[in-house]
């Protein structure tokens, strides 16, 4: 079928008879795991919310950028997924530094219990004090609740890449993309070569990068319109390499 055709080349609209339908395919490798804010140990993992904390900053930088995300959305969400009831303070931030634990919650005019597990999703953020849908559509496009934490530079968005490092900037996360559309990286070491990569900037990202990570995952939204009427699909999925199959985790309708 040529709408399919059109879709595999790139145009990911079609129409099938009156009704217009999208497919996004994202992959989850080069986005930043907020499931991983905290260890299997429970202790803080001070990179992972370090670049959390230059993301933001990136986001709210951003021209189009109409309201502030707080830090506080960092403490808070490690609240939210984390099983105790010890409110979370981050002391190496100045301002913001607080979560949210149930006490909290229980106080809203609509109360509810912190998750105290994992995000399924990234839309399960919506409930964390501090992060309105417009927070949220502002962050989604640069996180995920999948992988060991390690961003693949062959799939990362160019704010994830400068996310790495205060000493990244946007020019040198630029020129890694356009690398990787000459040739996709085959090996970390590969950055080195980079005009403007200096020995202090690789040392700082080689342990939180990877080319090829082992387990891949990918997100699929469906979206279909007919008249005044709409529909939306979500799923995640996993390639499994060695079963050689991919495996929906997740699904759900929007």
């Amino acid at each position: 079928d040529p709408r399919f055709a059109r879709f595999l080349t790139g145009d990911n609209t079609f129409a099938i008879d009156d009704a217009s339908c999208s497919v996004a395919i994202a992959d989850e490798s080069g986005l930043l795991n907020v499931n991983i804010l905290k260890n299997a140990n429970g202790e803080i993992d001070r990179r992972s919310i370090d670049q959390f904390l230059r993301l933001i900053d990136l986001v709210n930088a951003q021209q189009d950028s109409s309201e502030r995300i707080g830090y506080g959305v960092i403490p808070c969400l490690i609240d939210w997924i984390d099983a105790d009831d010890e409110v979370t303070h981050l002391s190496f931030i100045q301002h913001e530094n607080t979560g949210a634990e149930n006490s909290h919650y229980r106080g809203l005019s609509q109360p509810c219990s912190c998750r105290n597990r994992p995000l399924d999703a990234v839309d399960d953020m919506l409930g964390v004090e501090g992060i309105t849908p417009q927070a949220l559509g502002r962050l989604r496009p640069y996180l995920t609740c999948l992988g060991d934490g390690k961003i693949n530079i062959n799939a990362a968005p160019r704010l994830v890449i400068e996310s790495l490092s205060e000493q990244m900037n946007g020019a040198m996360a630029q020129m890694v993309i356009n690398q990787r559309r000459l040739k996709p990286f085959e090996n970390v070491a590969q950055l080195k070569s980079l005009s403007g990569m200096t020995d202090n900037v690789y040392r700082a990202i080689k342990d939180r990068i990877c080319v090829s990570p082992k387990d891949r995952f990918y997100r699929v939204t469906s979206r279909a319109s007919l008249a005044d009427r709409k529909c939306a699909v979500e799923a995640l999925l996993r390639r499994n390499t060695q079963a050689g199959t991919v495996d929906m985790i997740l699904y759900r309708e929007m």
